[in-house]
């Protein structure tokens, strides 16, 4: 018999942004990731400000594969100004984005993002 899990503390998803499906031959991940971050700061009726963001954690199995970049969390939080916060890439196939969410909870406000 399972046992009843009680969660630590409440999490919400607060905003979501996301980029346009398609190829782009003028775009690379890093753009497709900050027009999805731009499009969560604006979803936010009451205003986000990025100072209030706490740590980056993006889940990505397949960058080091097309960009030939492993060290992807670290340069998105300079991309759109998180840097020196703490910065995680969190990899598990297509749970990627669910392991950056689950790690990100221990952060008071966290960023968690996938790529696809």
């Amino acid at each position: 018999m399972q046992k009843k899990r009680k969660p630590g503390r409440g999490v919400a998803v607060v905003c979501a942004g996301m980029s346009k499906f398609g190829m782009f031959k003028n775009k690379d991940s890093k753009d497709l990731f900050a027009e999805a971050f731009r499009e969560m700061i604006e979803s936010v009726d009451k205003g986000l400000d990025p100072n209030d963001i706490d740590a980056l954690y993006l889940g990505n199995f397949s960058n080091d594969f097309f960009m030939h970049q492993a060290h992807w969390g670290p340069i998105i939080s300079d991309l759109i100004g998180l840097a020196p916060k703490p910065a995680t890439r969190t990899e598990g196939a297509c749970a990627s984005s669910a392991l950056a969410f689950r790690e990100g909870e221990s952060q008071e406000t966290f960023l968690a993002f996938q790529p696809l």
